[in-house]
């Protein structure tokens, strides 16, 4: 499947929030605390190839997720980031949760970055299509809003004519194009290198569960 979207940097999420469930009728809320841990690959560079693997946490949950490279559409200066992306649930035993990543390293799998985030997912559907609003807080970022549909290739035009439609029509303005693996390695310092994996990384789960990558 295609995801599609649209990015946006916010002062605050509340009065999106407010926003999205006065315009929008039946919302669905859901409040998550997301860990992703991207990986760089042994043998190929996503830096170059514009992909990313990550495991992602969610609550005792863990999920496999590729996401292809990105194909960017611009209509009146409106910009909508169409994704290939491919995820798995992992229904391991907790013992299995903690070994997982060290299966990755033997592989040759190394750890990037961490991107820790309180995600509200608010769907509903608009001209019968299902849509996901996700209000996030990420961790040394800030306030997000995402507009996102998914999609299959035959309607791929309509997704991407829909995400910019609802972003217009909401009064969101300005759209990122990066992701926050890359505006959390830019904030990090100038140049950032996701090939580069070479440094000694923990990643906490949650406090006292700590997975270390020699």
């Amino acid at each position: 499947m295609l995801e599609v979207e649209q990015k946006f940097q916010v002062a605050e999420l509340a009065p999106w929030r407010e926003r999205i469930m006065g315009r929008f009728a039946d919302v669905r809320a859901t409040v998550l605390q997301q860990t992703d841990l991207y990986l760089a690959h042994p043998c190929r560079d996503f830096n170059e190839t514009d992909e990313a693997f990550r495991i992602r946490y969610l609550d005792e949950r863990m999920f496999l997720t590729y996401k292809g490279p990105r194909q960017f559409d611009s209509v009146a200066g409106k910009t909508t980031k169409t994704r290939r992306e491919i995820e798995l649930e992992l229904p391991l035993a907790a013992e299995d949760r903690e070994q997982f990543p060290l299966l990755l390293q033997a592989l040759g799998f190394q750890p990037v970055a961490r991107v820790e985030k309180r995600r509200e997912n608010l769907a509903t559907t608009c001209d019968g299509k299902p849509l996901t609003f996700a209000l996030d807080q990420v961790s040394q970022l800030g306030c997000f809003v995402e507009v996102e549909v998914i999609s299959d290739a035959q309607q791929l035009t309509e997704a991407q004519q829909l995400v910019r439609h609802v972003a217009d029509q909401l009064g969101l303005k300005d759209s990122i194009e990066s992701s926050y693996l890359e505006l959390l390695l830019a904030a990090a310092g100038p140049n950032p290198d996701r090939s580069n994996a070479s440094a000694a990384m923990t990643w906490e789960k949650h406090p006292g569960h700590k997975i270390h990558f020699p």
